[in-house]
């Protein structure tokens, strides 16, 4: 018997939702998984009726709600027997020719023919590295040396429940570096830097750590925007350093921009 396991990440968010946005005047989303609800798929929570969505719920927390809603206040996780496991494109895979991808062979396509016959320069058929006016060997990064990521935090989703104490209580909000690029810049764990480049200045702390490589810096996104009498963003808002622009596939390029940091400048 296969088991579902709901991660934390997914935890925080779904306790969260049901003391807050599940109790919305209009509830569009389904606490636990996100997809649009069904309405009629509830469970009576306190006194309130909280919608669950059908397509991505598995099947047991279905037809009993309110059971796993108990069982994963009391136990703080969830875990929900399956009756069989689940498998990515099933549907593909068990009937290629009555589902197929949508692409021109209806196959997974490593080589995609559709994005040849675009003779795209900067959209190549098949995925491979393309330099760019921030990466990490483009000229400005003798200036800003530094490759900046801005990654998904457990305790929070996108900028949602940044302001929930205990919560940030649970994870620092830092900018991960690695002890060589700390050691060059006098940093040490828990020092408060500045984050910046030419669009913008974020203070926060550092996370000192091998658990990023050398050149690379991290700084979850999502934290709300609260800018000083100088502008600095002190609440560490990765949008202050990353461009408002798009990638040639149209996505926002949110993990390529070049930063410096540096000690908190003395007054």
């Amino acid at each position: 018997m296969k088991k579902f396991i709901i991660s934390m990440s997914v935890i925080f968010i779904f306790v969260l939702t049901l003391t807050g946005a599940a109790f919305a005047k209009e509830q569009v989303n389904c606490p636990v998984m996100g997809g649009k609800i069904n309405k009629e798929l509830y469970a009576d929570h306190d006194g309130k009726r909280v919608y669950f969505c059908c397509a991505m719920c598995p099947e047991p927390f279905k037809k009993d709600p309110a059971k796993y809603i108990e069982k994963m206040k009391k136990d703080g996780v969830l875990k929900i027997k399956l009756e069989e496991p689940v498998v990515s494109f099933r549907q593909q895979i068990e009937d290629p020719e009555k589902h197929p991808f949508p692409t021109l062979s209806g196959k997974i396509e490593i080589d995609c023919d559709h994005l040849a016959e675009m003779e795209h320069d900067r959209l190549p058929s098949i995925p491979r590295y393309l330099t760019h006016a921030e990466g990490y060997d483009s000229s400005l990064s003798d200036k800003y040396p530094l490759q900046l990521l801005t990654a998904h935090p457990k305790t929070r989703a996108h900028s949602t429940w940044h302001n929930v104490p205990w919560l940030r209580e649970l994870e620092t909000h830092a900018v991960w570096i690695n002890p060589d690029d700390a050691r060059a810049r006098k940093i040490k764990d828990g020092d408060r830097v500045d984050v910046y480049n030419d669009r913008g200045r974020i203070r926060l702390e550092a996370n000192v750590t091998e658990r990023i490589m050398p050149g690379v810096v991290s700084v979850n996104q999502g934290a709300w925007y609260e800018p000083d009498e100088n502008g600095v963003d002190c609440g560490g808002c990765a949008n202050v350093l990353t461009a408002d622009a798009h990638s040639p596939g149209g996505a926002h390029h949110m993990n390529s921009a070049l930063v410096q940091v540096e000690p908190v400048p003395s007054k």
